[in-house]
């Protein structure tokens, strides 16, 4: 009888001191959330009126670059979005978020129609990010798909989406954006596929540059011909 009397303190004693820990460690867990978030808070109140200084997708590849022992010069040039073309403009709101300007950040009826069509064909879901989200990610999170990176995604929206004007989250996607290896933003990446300014692209340009943003380090414009028709087809139908 002893000695399970003793089993039994010992039991709980044990759940107890578990039981502690956990609060402790819980209680922590939330002070170090909360002080990441003060200070990204912060941060998008600063990106309101300057442009970042380095992203995280910037530090990942350059990490990636270091690790296979081939460093990869970073060509990034800031402009602001009314020295942009404005066919750079609209066809990276036709190609990437086309209800760019009255969603809150997620756009729900892009959603929902690709995760019904992934349960449908039985096929991985895919797409539907927004400019806010694509963003969001760009400049704090790496590019590693995963269920959590895009939980904590969908949480920094909605502050981007409160702290910045529609217009400067655009003008910061198009200034941090990967356009190819290396190439980061709508000015470099005017000057390294076709040798001009953001102001100076084209149409036809900017419909082929657009076209490169599913996967910039594997596609090239000069073979996007059948996309950047499909851009410039859906721009043409609204006017633009």
């Amino acid at each position: 009888g002893l000695e399970t009397l003793l089993a039994v303190a010992v039991v709980v004693t044990f759940k107890n001191l578990m039981h502690k820990t956990y609060t402790k460690l819980a209680l922590l867990l939330f002070k170090v959330m909360g002080l990441a978030y003060v200070a990204l808070f912060l941060a998008i109140i600063c990106l309101r009126y300057q442009y970042p200084p380095l992203t995280a997708i910037q530090i990942q590849r350059s990490v990636e670059a270091a690790l296979t022992g081939t460093p990869i010069p970073i060509q990034r040039h800031f402009s602001s979005l009314d020295t942009m073309s404005p066919d750079v403009i609209h066809a990276v709101i036709i190609g990437e978020d086309p209800n760019f300007l009255w969603h809150h950040g997620v756009d729900r009826r892009t959603l929902r129609a690709k995760m019904v069509l992934a349960l449908r064909t039985n096929t991985r879901f895919v797409g539907a990010s927004t400019i806010t989200q694509q963003l969001s990610k760009n400049l704090f999170l790496p590019s590693y798909r995963s269920y959590l990176r895009k939980a904590i995604e969908l949480t920094i929206v909605p502050i981007v989406e409160w702290v910045l004007p529609k217009k400067r989250i655009l003008e910061l996607y198009l200034n941090v954006v990967e356009w190819g290896d290396g190439v980061y933003g709508i000015e470099a990446a005017g000057r390294h596929y076709y040798g001009v300014a953001a102001a100076e692209i084209t149409r036809d340009q900017a419909a082929r540059l657009v076209a490169i943003l599913p996967n910039p380090r594997l596609r090239h414009p000069s073979e996007q011909d059948e996309t950047s028709a499909l851009i410039l087809e859906r721009m043409a139908a609204i006017g633009w």
